[in-house]
C-alpha cells in the first residue's frame, strides 16, 4: 500500500453530479439560513422581554404616582371636614374653661358666705369630761 498524496485522494473520489452538489449546497444554505432566523428569533424575544419589563415598570410608576395623588387628595378632604369640628372643639374647651372658673368664683362665695358653727369653747374652771 502506497500513501497518497491529498490531491490524488480527491481524484480517486467520485464526481460530485449537478443534482447532488445543489442540493448538499441547497441544504447548507438552508441551514445558514435557519440558525439567522432562529438568532433573529432570540434578538426579538429579548426585545420583546425588555419591552414588556419597561412597560411593566412604566405602569407602576405611572400607578405610585396616582395612589400619592389621591391619598393627598383624600387627606386635604378629610382635613377640610374636620375643620369645622376643630373650631367647635376649641370653643367648647374655652366655655368648659369659662364654666369652670365661674363654679369656682360661686363656689369660694359661698363658702364665705356661710358661717361655720365651731365647737363651744370651755369655760375655764369647768371641767368637760
Amino acid at each position: 500500500m502506497t500513501d497518497l498524496d491529498p490531491l490524488e485522494e480527491a481524484m480517486r473520489q467520485p464526481l460530485e453530479g449537478s443534482l447532488t452538489k445543489w442540493r448538499r449546497e441547497a441544504d447548507e444554505q438552508e441551514a445558514r439560513f435557519a440558525e439567522a432566523r432562529a438568532k433573529r428569533a432570540r434578538s426579538a424575544d429579548l426585545r420583546i422581554s425588555a419591552a414588556i419589563a419597561d412597560e411593566r415598570q412604566f405602569m407602576i410608576e405611572v400607578l405610585a404616582e396616582t395612589i400619592i395623588e389621591l391619598t393627598e387628595r383624600q387627606r386635604e378632604t378629610i382635613d377640610a371636614a374636620l375643620q369645622p369640628l376643630r373650631i367647635e372643639l376649641a370653643e367648647l374647651k374655652v366655655a368648659n374653661a369659662d364654666l369652670r372658673v365661674k363654679l369656682a368664683e360661686q363656689q369660694l362665695a359661698a363658702s364665705h358666705a356661710t358661717t361655720i358653727d365651731l365647737p363651744p369653747i370651755p369655760l375655764r374652771g369647768s371641767r368637760a369630761n
